[in-house]
């Protein structure tokens, strides 16, 4: 049995052959209308069969302008003639009314598209960020930061891998999460959280080889410890902190803070079951301390550059004297 449209009375729904039933019912738009639309009542009059009167009073509350409004929609705007001519007359039979839906769904589609393109534009989005996906009854193309973040959202729930690794069963139900705004936190969880940023910031350091107070290399000079072979890391600074090549190293120093957590006695505080902390807890203080470093990167390269700015100045000053001398 086909589904009745909730906008639609169930004495007309019944009066209407099975044909016309299917072709509504592959219409998702229809089902999209609230039970109290104020629907056409022209259009409910079509079935009283091919030979009804189509010709009704124009009732302007009822009906709207004789005339298209202008709207805001550019894509109303350009079908408004046809969206009246469809508010206005009655499907002569089903084959009409096919095409009238057809119309509908192809002008709803060309305001999605828009309505996305505007969004991409305002959200500065690239067009190699492609996703699909589908709403309001209809698969589109979107384009936009906003899919992207939520793709990384996703991707960022995934890190946190098995039970194990998500702590399940060690923390009740009602735990503060070590993640949240530190001035939200208990004074235990704001020892815990601490805890765990203060080991995630050294081995941050270790993987990298980089001390406090030394200069952060460039991503694209290799260095080993000579000792073990052991490539050291190196964070891009001049991406973002969602970059692939970042993530990666995130994820490395989660892992390796995690498996030392994991056999070592834990302390009160870090068992305490109103505290949430997991592995995927691990990798957002390795983002956060990635962001720290970077603070730390750009002062470098300000240094650098105000150096360089300086000795560029001196070398402007005494070629200036020397042809001054010279005259």
């Amino acid at each position: 049995m086909l589904r009745r449209p909730p906008a639609i009375a169930p004495e007309v729904w019944d009066s209407w052959p099975d044909s016309l039933k299917k072709t509504i019912a592959e219409t998702p738009e229809v089902y999209m209308a609230p039970a109290n639309s104020d629907i056409d009542p022209a259009l409910l009059n079509s079935s009283n069969g091919p030979s009804a009167s189509r010709c009704t009073p124009h009732d302007a509350d009822r009906d709207g302008p004789h005339q298209p409004m202008l709207s805001a929609n550019p894509s109303a705007a350009n079908n408004s003639t046809r969206g009246h001519n469809i508010r206005n007359s009655t499907p002569a039979n089903v084959e009409e009314l096919a095409d009238i839906l057809y119309n509908m769904r192809e002008d709803q589609r060309e305001h999605y598209k828009q309505t996305d393109d505007r969004l991409a534009h305002l959200e500065g989005s690239h067009p190699d960020h492609q996703t699909s996906s589908t709403t309001r009854g209809c698969t589109t193309q979107h384009w936009g930061g906003s899919n992207i973040a939520r793709r990384r959202r996703r991707r960022d729930a995934c890190e946190e891998g098995n039970d194990a690794e998500s702590h399940t069963g060690q923390f009740d139900h009602d735990a503060e999460d070590v993640t949240d705004a530190r001035g939200k936190l208990s004074a235990t969880a704001r020892e815990v959280r601490a805890d765990l940023k203060r080991l995630i910031l050294t081995k941050f350091r270790h993987v990298c080889n980089v001390s406090e107070g030394k200069t952060w290399p460039s991503p694209d000079d290799e260095r080993k410890n000579e000792t073990t072979g052991e490539i050291y890391l190196t964070p891009n600074f001049e991406a973002t902190v969602n970059d692939d090549h970042n993530r990666v190293i995130f994820k490395k120093i989660a892992h390796l803070v995690w498996e030392e957590l994991g056999s070592t006695t834990l302390s009160n505080s870090m068992s305490n079951r109103k505290v949430k902390w997991n592995k995927q807890s691990l990798f957002t203080f390795a983002k956060d301390t990635y962001r720290g470093f970077k603070e730390e990167w750009k002062a470098q390269n300000d240094r650098k550059k105000a150096a360089a700015k300086n000795t560029n100045q001196q070398k402007n000053r005494w070629s200036q004297r020397h042809k001054e001398v010279g005259r």
